[in-house]
């Protein structure tokens, strides 16, 4: 099926999805049967879906699989959509890289619920057929950027490791406030898709080290915090971090609400 074909019947889908308030599964499945070439059930899909209004999509999917002569079992289905495909080559790496960027992008100026996969497409110059080859679903293209920017930040929490040994624990707080600061400002993504419903067992070894990461920051002080204070730093010090970005667009007053949370943790571990 060629490319731009396969575009116009993307680009046909999503309306339709919104306006009947279908899961973005509808979609996937559609472009599951084109990438088998199964031109014939493609076009049935999709001229069902445009007759039905508010459908059922499983209905209309078994019958698209059984006008196509095809079989896929519900299991191929999931795997498909939670695993992203990883390009091989320096090009499609690069491809990869745009795609994350156009839809970090969106999902900061428009929300993750806001953005298309069609926009995203356009943002990047890429054919909507490339985004879905790497990104099945836009759930794990919003794992794959969160993902990329966990492992981000945690190189800087290692590196941050080295330099603060034997600090006292409100310069390593100090510290660890500039680190997470700049962080946030240029990963606003990071912010916009952390409490987003996903991969709750992976969401959950995410946190666990950076707080284990975190920890071991204050463990290190000199003079050492009393037992089991380093731990519980490592769960309010990222808090506090998220308290000033609720104040999209006020710049100003960010900043300053920023320094107040720094010096009272300071005054605290000054004390």
């Amino acid at each position: 099926m060629p490319r731009n074909t396969a575009g116009r019947l993307i680009s046909r889908i999503e309306p339709l999805m919104a306006a009947a308030s279908m899961p973005s599964v509808v979609l996937l499945r559609t472009i599951h049967l084109w990438l088998c070439g199964r031109l014939s059930a493609t076009a049935f899909m999709v001229i069902t879906l445009e007759g039905a209004g508010v459908v059922d999509a499983s209905a209309i999917y078994e019958d698209s699989l059984r006008y196509g002569n095809m079989r896929m079992t519900s299991e191929k289905a999931r795997a498909s959509a939670s695993n992203p495909r990883a390009p091989q080559q320096k090009r499609g790496r690069e491809r990869v890289a745009a795609l994350m960027g156009s839809a970090a992008a969106l999902f900061v100026e428009k929300g993750f619920d806001a953005t298309t996969m069609t926009e995203i497409a356009v943002r990047a110059g890429a054919a909507i057929g490339t985004l879905y080859l790497f990104f099945p679903t836009k759930e794990a293209l919003a794992q794959a950027i969160l993902a990329e920017n966990a492992e981000g930040l945690s190189a800087r929490l290692d590196a941050l490791r080295e330099r603060t040994a034997g600090l006292n624990a409100a310069v390593i707080a100090d510290t660890l406030f500039d680190l997470l600061g700049d962080f946030l400002s240029t990963h606003p993504a990071y912010s916009a898709l952390l409490d987003l419903p996903g991969d709750e067992g992976w969401r959950r070894k995410m946190r666990a080290r950076r707080r284990e990461q975190i920890a071991a920051l204050f463990a290190q002080a000199k003079p050492p915090l009393p037992a089991g204070q380093a731990e519980r730093l490592a769960v309010i010090v990222p808090q506090l971090m998220r308290i000033p970005l609720a104040l999209v667009g006020e710049k100003r007053l960010r900043d300053g609400v920023l320094e107040e949370l720094r010096l009272m943790l300071a005054r605290h571990l000054g004390s």
